[in-house]
């Protein structure tokens, strides 16, 4: 149910895209319109925006089983835009529901521009799509979504949130898991967990020219791969050195404390443990 925001210059490849062959009707306040005579509302409005890519499509997808009606997934769609800032009544946006896979989703075009001409100043964060993600889950009575968030005490696994991934990130998401259960203290030790999948996490130079870690395939040509915080928000340069240094203190408690004879006397006390 975590929203998945891109952005459009043009109404017409959101329009084409969402109301495809086969797409089914969920609501809008222009839902009621043609294709061109929405597409032409949309337009004159965008004028006012001074953004190069006004239109917002988002993408809504219920867990796996479940079913929303028409009505609820309205429902989620206003409590997604309260939460970006956008009023659903008096902008234009119009919903469609997917039926080409096993999973009910939604994908919603909205111009943040009130019908009077006033442009909204909306662009959505990662944290506001997290809040954005509970709001949703709450409008569709589904359970609150758990994240591990920045700050949070650090867990020795860290929580990669279950979020709709195939191919690599899939697999990523699970080698990770497995590999941070060894509670590697640096990056290398990180990477000898990693190897016998075929992955490794390496630093890597953003498009902003900040560093970034990436997690590739053995194979990959350099800068393939995922960002490794678009797989958890802890899992960003400083996170992951938060993490080394937690393993690295947790090593040394063992080495310290008599855990085994600790062990031993919590269970002469308690013979039922």
């Amino acid at each position: 149910m975590r929203p998945h925001v891109k952005r459009h210059a043009y109404v017409s490849v959101a329009d084409k895209y969402n109301g495809r062959a086969g797409a089914e009707l969920v609501g809008g306040t222009i839902a009621g319109l043609s294709p061109r005579p929405r597409r032409q509302v949309v337009e004159r409005l965008a004028r006012n925006s001074r953004q190069p890519q006004p239109i917002l499509n988002i993408a809504l997808s219920a867990p796996e089983g479940v079913h929303l009606s028409d009505e609820a997934w309205r429902d989620v769609i206003r409590a997604v835009f309260r939460t970006f800032g956008i009023p659903a009544v008096t902008v234009p946006w119009v919903a469609w529901r997917h039926c080409d896979t096993t999973c009910d989703h939604i994908h919603v075009y909205v111009l943040p521009v009130t019908f009077a001409g006033r442009a909204l100043d909306v662009d959505p964060t990662k944290a506001d799509c997290t809040a954005a993600h509970r709001a949703a889950c709450h409008a569709a009575h589904l359970p609150q979504p758990d994240y591990e968030e920045p700050g949070d005490p650090i867990r020795a696994v860290p929580l990669i949130p279950l979020r709709r991934r195939t191919g690599f990130k899939a697999k990523a998401a699970a080698a990770l898991e497995t590999a941070f259960a060894t509670l590697p203290f640096d990056l290398d030790a990180l990477n000898a967990s990693l190897r016998p999948q075929g992955i490794r996490v390496v630093r890597r130079e953003t498009t902003s020219g900040k560093a970034g870690l990436k997690i590739e395939a053995d194979t990959d040509a350099p800068g393939a791969g995922a960002w490794l915080s678009t797989l958890s928000d802890t899992l960003t340069p400083d996170g992951l050195a938060a993490r080394f240094r937690h393993a690295r203190t947790l090593s040394t408690a063992r080495r310290v404390l008599p855990l085994q004879a600790l062990l031993t006397g919590l269970r002469a006390r308690l013979p039922a443990w």
